[in-house]
């Protein structure tokens, strides 16, 4: 069973579930108070609450600067208030004049927003993914020690899951703190030039950028 059919089954003794995930509770936005004009409309989530979730910050960076490369506009990086140290080093590596680092400055109904303006996240197994999913958004989730079978995956019509076939998958229901093999191999294997090539071809550059 899918995670939010396990949380909206609670539901079930008040009648009010009807197994309908996407239509369960319409989200209600907050306006955005930033300037996305300069962005490519590109953004990434490097930080999970599971430090092996996270696929590496230098790849991140890596996919940024190539992001630039292509568009001459910046990434967005976006997290929570916990990740603002972690992401401001995925900022740092790929140079802060390619990234508006969004990070721990918004509100979740911003945040909402912004993503919903997205032509395409990158993003670790996390809650802005199912975001972007139950959004529509171009989407591609980067899964590490964590698997389809225990119910995370993005739900949706829009997404790409990368993940590699390894026997040690998964390690715990949400990851570990540090890889029990000691190799990391479900993200190590998962190199930017995997990514950048999906990255690719699902994005839709702005017309400005044509």
């Amino acid at each position: 069973m899918h995670d939010s059919d396990r949380n909206l089954s609670l539901f079930s003794c008040l009648g009010g579930y009807s197994g309908s995930y996407m239509s369960a509770f319409p989200f209600v936005e907050d306006k955005e108070e930033y300037d996305l004009s300069q962005t490519s409309l590109v953004a990434v989530n490097p930080g999970s609450a599971w430090a092996t979730k996270r696929w590496l910050k230098e790849w991140y960076a890596e996919i940024i600067v190539k992001f630039h490369n292509l568009t001459g506009r910046k990434t967005i990086i976006i997290g929570g208030p916990s990740e603002v140290e972690y992401n401001g080093e995925v900022a740092r590596m790929a140079g802060e004049e390619r990234c508006l680092d969004l990070t721990g400055k918004t509100s979740l109904r911003q945040l909402i927003s912004v993503i919903r303006r997205l032509k395409l996240f990158i993003t670790n197994d996390s809650g802005p993914m199912h975001i972007a999913a139950i959004c529509n958004v171009p989407l591609i989730a980067i899964f590490g020690p964590t698997t389809r079978e225990l119910g995370f995956f993005p739900r949706g019509r829009n997404f790409l899951v990368l993940e590699e076939e390894l026997k040690c998958r998964p390690c715990a229901l949400h990851g570990s703190r540090t890889c029990p093999r000691k190799h990391f191999l479900c993200m190590r294997l998962l190199v930017p030039e995997r990514v950048w090539k999906e990255a690719k071809r699902l994005y839709r550059p702005q017309r400005s950028e044509m």
